[in-house]
């Protein structure tokens, strides 16, 4: 039973991690536009401290994501191991 309940709670610890800083744009209208004029700040406020974030920015060569897509799974995992 211990280990059943250690890692219900784990689970459970986990997607509050990484599903309570969206949850502020869960009620976004489907006509909802971005302010052309200001695109760096966000109407959008997490309820907690995100995990990690990341901008997306313009090069000449197009546009890139500060962070990576494919280090998303790293960076969680690692946030997750980091409580333990």
């Amino acid at each position: 039973y211990a280990i059943r309940y250690s890692i219900e709670q784990s689970m459970a610890m986990f997607v509050a991690l990484t599903e309570t800083p969206c949850l502020c744009t869960y009620v976004c209208d489907e006509d909802f536009k971005w302010d052309s004029r200001d695109l760096i700040n966000t109407p959008f406020r997490s309820p907690t401290i995100t995990l990690f974030h990341f901008y997306l920015m313009m090069s000449p060569d197009g546009p890139y994501y500060t962070t990576p897509p494919e280090q998303f799974e790293v960076l969680k995992l690692q946030s997750f191991l980091d409580l333990f």
